[in-house]
Parts: structure tokens; C-alpha cells; sequence
């Protein structure tokens, strides 16, 4: 029910930042192209064989995977 109206005004966001000359063409589409991704992987049904962990410290971060056969 949010995601049409959500996905308007992100468009209407990144073509104002276009025509505002705050971003390029390129910028906006790949933010999108971020944007669903994770929101395809944050939102979609987790399996409890596989966990994934994002970490980060002040020296990096990274992504830990664990499986479970």
C-alpha cells in the first residue's frame, strides 16, 4: 500500500535534484537502483538457514555470511 506512493516521490525527489544541477542523471539512477535492492532484500521473507551480518568499526566494515547445511 506505501510502496507506488513512496516510489512517486523518490522520482520526484531525484528529477528535482537533477533539475536542480545537485546530481547527474547517472547519480539518481543508481541511488534507485540501491534503494530496491535493499529494500528487496530487507523486506523479502528471511530463510533461517542462511544469516547475513553487515559489521563496521572504526577501521572498516564488511559482510559476514553464515550457512547452515
Amino acid at each position: 500500500q506505501v510502496g507506488v506512493p513512496a516510489q512517486i516521490v523518490a522520482a520526484f525527489v531525484g528529477l528535482s535534484r537533477v533539475e536542480a544541477k545537485k546530481h547527474h542523471v547517472h547519480d539518481v539512477l543508481v541511488g534507485a537502483a540501491i534503494g530496491e535492492a535493499s529494500g528487496f532484500l530487507i523486506t523479502r521473507k528471511a530463510s533461517d538457514r542462511v544469516q547475513i551480518f553487515p559489521w563496521g568499526d572504526t577501521k572498516g566494515g564488511g559482510v559476514a555470511l553464515s550457512m547452515r547445511f
